[in-house]
């Protein structure tokens, strides 16, 4: 604990953050990247620096996608990440 102490910092959290909020399918370096992949690591990477609902990681997620998944995907039809 005291080692995840000291690397997990605010500094480290900050720059956590600003990576998680920039991060976007098929970014720079992942375009082989999966949509599964995408909400995975998205998903793991918000739960690490935020403590958000279901529905706030959903729309966290969907802020990264590309605007066509908007017609497959209907967030208003999702309570939780597992029906997600």
């Amino acid at each position: 604990t005291a080692i995840g102490a000291y690397y997990m910092n605010h500094p480290w959290m900050d720059k956590q953050k600003i990576r998680v909020n920039h991060t976007q399918y098929q970014g720079i370096g992942h375009n082989k990247e999966t949509p599964s992949k995408y909400f995975i690591c998205k998903c793991s990477l918000l739960e690490l620096v935020y403590n958000y609902t279901d529905l706030q990681l959903i729309s966290e997620v969907m802020d990264g996608i590309p605007p066509i998944w908007n017609n497959i995907l209907t967030t208003q039809l999702y309570d939780n990440l597992v029906d997600f």
